[in-house]
């Protein structure tokens, strides 16, 4: 009888568990408004997170910006890690020579190790090795287009002497149309001393501060870098005073190689600012800008120049001026826009004093013919009249307007202008008018009686004539050698006559005036 009462009275106690369990209203909306505050709060933390973190950057950067950047910060890395010269040196592809040297100058400054803390002086060394090795590649003109034809592998294949396209090497990049060497063929022209020496950079030894280790095949980057700033003021020689770069532990002081041109034996003339030619100069001249010191200086001497300077026919003179035999040299050759620094031997042809630049120089490649051509190509041809007829001569020798009282005329069998020519029009360019009547003329033969080529004709004025041509002007005819010296010595002698009669005529006018 009891039992559906226990089971009852069970079932009322869960029922009224299970009520008071279960959530009020007003339980509900306090949970959800605390859920909602601990979400803003979270928000409003977030927030004030990412606000310090962004005023902390902030202020990060504008810390690094205040600190002078550094060597490294300036300069990646990278740049010097590569194996691509250009890149080595911060220059494209197509950079000029000028480019090249003026990258070279600055990288070896910055990172050469006298220049650097004790520290630094193990990464500063291995870069200014890096880039020095890029230098001596790049400016070189056969190896540089060897480098960009070929890569690294073809020019270590071509210091050894194989020909880099048969060797396997190919398809670098730029160089010349078609592939291969001109004409065909694999020509060496010489190492870099002039001597067939090899120049190889692979396996940089030393380290540690040995320098000499980086000497391979002739090529040291500190001897290099010496070279480059001699005589740039500190640089080199006399110890760290001053910021210069002393010489290198077991260093010995090089003797003096003996002078290229010397006075008495050399056919070369030696210039210097007193004797260098000017506007009154008599004589056109080649110039050599050397430094007697400089192996591509001596390379070109004594094979070129040297043989060019023992013709007796040129129409110019042949000189040369040491750029680093002293400080005044040195300053006089920057003022003619020689780089002495980086640019030597330079050539320049004068003309009035004013320099025209050989630009197209390689040492490696120059010729004693080259450097004639050269010259030949900027022969003052304004100084020489073309001459067909008798009015187009009177025109141009003889017109009344002209200052100068004399006129040569040159008949001749040939087609074109000797140098022979042009020497003697150069010289005498302030007293005689100049023509040249080329190929036999007939006309102006059976006009002056020619019976033989060439004929030399000076008008002078009529009382010094030793025939008559007009009222104002008589002729005097070369009789004499062909030979420029000859024919000097004949116009100085008729110029003498003339400024002599001058002075009389000058002297018989004021007596008139009187």
């Amino acid at each position: 009888p009891i039992g559906p009462f226990l089971a009852l009275s069970e079932d009322s106690r869960t029922v009224t568990k299970t009520r008071t369990q279960q959530p009020t209203l007003r339980n509900l909306r306090i949970h959800s408004f605390t859920f909602f505050m601990m979400k803003r709060r979270l928000h409003f933390l977030l927030l004030v997170s990412i606000l310090f973190l962004a005023s902390l950057q902030e202020a990060l950067s504008a810390n690094q910006k205040r600190r002078p950047p550094s060597s490294r910060q300036k300069r990646p890395a990278s740049q010097f890690e590569s194996d691509d010269y250009y890149e080595v040196l911060g220059l494209d592809r197509k950079a000029k020579d000028k480019e090249i040297k003026s990258s070279y100058r600055k990288l070896a400054l910055k990172y050469h190790p006298d220049k650097v803390s004790d520290e630094e002086k193990e990464d500063a060394e291995k870069i200014f090795v890096k880039v020095s090795e890029a230098y001596a590649v790049l400016s070189d003109k056969e190896k540089r287009n060897i480098y960009d034809k070929y890569g690294k592998g073809g020019l270590e294949a071509f210091e050894r002497g194989q020909d880099p396209a048969s060797a396997g090497f190919g398809g670098f990049g730029g160089g010349r149309p078609g592939g291969g060497f001109p004409g065909g063929g694999f020509h060496r022209q010489g190492g870099f001393n002039g001597g067939g020496q090899q120049f190889h950079f692979q396996n940089f030894g030393g380290g540690g501060g040995q320098r000499g280790g980086y000497t391979h095949g002739g090529f040291d980057p500190f001897s290099m870098f010496e070279e480059m700033f001699k005589g740039q003021g500190g640089f080199g020689g006399g110890g760290m005073g001053g910021g210069g770069f002393g010489p290198r532990a077991g260093q010995r002081q090089k003797q003096a190689p003996p002078e290229l041109f010397p006075k008495g034996e050399s056919k070369v003339s030696r210039l210097g600012k007193p004797k260098f030619p000017d506007e009154k100069s008599k004589h056109m001249w080649l110039i050599m800008f050397y430094a007697n010191d400089n192996e591509q200086s001596r390379a070109v001497a004594k094979q070129d120049y040297e043989k060019l300077a023992e013709q007796k026919t040129l129409p110019y003179k042949v000189g040369a001026v040491d750029c680093r035999s002293n400080d005044s040299a040195e300053k006089f050759c920057s003022s003619k826009g020689i780089d002495v620094a980086t640019n030597l031997p330079s050539f320049a042809f004068v003309i009035d004093g004013e320099l025209i630049m050989y630009e197209d120089f390689d040492y490696e490649t120059v010729s004693a013919k080259k450097l004639h051509n050269f010259c030949l190509d900027h022969m003052p041809t304004q100084l020489i009249n073309n001459i067909n007829n008798i009015p187009q001569m009177e025109e141009r020798l003889l017109p009344p307007s002209s200052p100068k009282k004399a006129a040569v005329l040159l008949l001749t069998d040939k087609y074109e202008t000797s140098g022979m020519m042009y020497s003697l029009a150069y010289h005498f360019r302030k007293d005689f008018m100049f023509g040249e009547s080329r190929a036999k003329n007939l006309k102006l033969a059976q006009t002056f009686q020619v019976k033989k080529y060439p004929q030399l004709i000076v008008f002078v004025p009529a009382k010094l004539g030793e025939e008559r041509y007009n009222d104002d002007y008589g002729l005097i005819r070369y009789s004499g050698d062909v030979k420029k010296e000859s024919i000097v010595k004949f116009l100085e002698g008729i110029q003498k006559a003339i400024k002599a009669e001058g002075k009389t005529s000058d002297g018989r006018r004021r007596k008139t005036e009187l």
